[in-house]
């Protein structure tokens, strides 16, 4: 039992403090879950119609949704409430209890994000195809290709995950949930290494994108000029190459200081109060990402925006 004694520096942190970080995060769970929800809408109601790259927008969606519905509300009631609560002297749950709860939550945020990682490198691989071979590119097997991608890498997180989970954790209802005590380096190992993979295949392909554009960018001027369905085409995959760029800049911008953070200030027995404020707050931060992903996807489309527009005013616009 950790008390005051054996670790002087423990403080409860501010009651004043829990309850704004609560309703941050509460409201960008909420943001988060009503904005993905709508866009998971509009793509359900276009699937047929999808291109590739959106099939993959449609799964790194998924994630997103899951993320505002799950994974922060299971944040918010374990390392926020249950804390509240336990400052009041009344227990939200037993130790048991509360050691499920923040396997689940721990479970779902390692799974929805890995995923999310892993499907932003697979769509700059498929950015990088579709501009190098925009005329060529068959449609139906790029679009099969991409079903399969994001099928296979939902199956194969979640399944690792759940198999390296320790299956005893080192719970202690006075830390709070800490469960990344009980993870063996070779798990973080692992889960570093496909953040750290994902994150140099979206460097390289991007920059392979850039060269290859500005290789070609005589060769396709002329091709534009000249034909107009190659330069609708070019725009399309020029227009989504920007859109997925905007998405794994905002990630990056958004996680890199929890990353940064949580390599800083280590979730040991004896942490302060100041800093587990910041810990929270590069948190809520990070989670900012699944709530800007369905604006960028709207803002850069317009055929998003007018299914928005259908979607909200049914009699506003023509059917699309």
């Amino acid at each position: 039992m950790i008390s005051n004694e054996t670790c002087p520096e423990i403080r409860e942190i501010s009651p004043v403090a829990l309850v704004i970080h609560s309703t941050v995060a509460a409201s960008i769970a909420f943001a988060a879950a009503v904005s993905n929800g709508i866009m998971l809408i509009i793509l359900c109601k276009n699937f047929r119609k999808l291109s590739s790259t959106s099939i993959l927008v449609f799964s790194l969606t998924i994630a997103d949704f899951i993320t505002g519905l799950i994974c922060i509300p299971l944040m918010i009631f374990i390392r926020l409430l249950v804390p509240l609560y336990a400052q009041k002297g009344e227990q939200l749950l037993d130790p048991g209890a509360q050691s499920m709860v923040c396997c689940a939550t721990f479970f779902s945020g390692l799974v929805t994000y890995i995923v999310s990682f892993c499907i932003m490198a697979a769509v700059a691989v498929e950015r990088f195809l579709g501009m190098l071979f925009y005329r060529t590119l068959h449609q139906r097997v790029a679009k099969r290709n991409a079903k399969l991608v994001a099928v296979a890498l939902w199956i194969y997180i979640t399944t690792w995950v759940a198999g390296a989970l320790p299956q005893n954790f080192n719970f202690n209802p006075e830390l709070g949930c800490h469960l990344s005590l009980s993870f063996k380096p070779l798990f973080v190992l692992v889960v570093q290494s496909h953040y750290g993979l994902c994150l140099a295949l979206c460097v390289i392909f991007y920059i392979f994108i850039f060269v290859t554009i500005k290789k070609h960018r005589n060769r396709i001027n002329v091709q534009i000029q000249t034909n107009p369905v190659i330069a609708i085409a070019h725009l399309n995959q020029q227009k989504w190459t920007v859109t997925i760029f905007l998405v794994v800049a905002v990630f990056i911008a958004t996680w890199f200081p929890f990353f940064i953070t949580v390599n800083i200030i280590k979730e040991v027995n004896c942490i302060l109060p100041w800093k587990k404020n910041v810990l929270f707050s590069v948190t809520e931060l990070a989670y900012l990402s699944s709530l800007a992903n369905p604006w960028i996807y709207t803002y850069r489309h317009r055929c998003y925006r007018n299914a928005l527009i259908k979607l909200l005013q049914p009699n506003k616009i023509q059917p699309l």
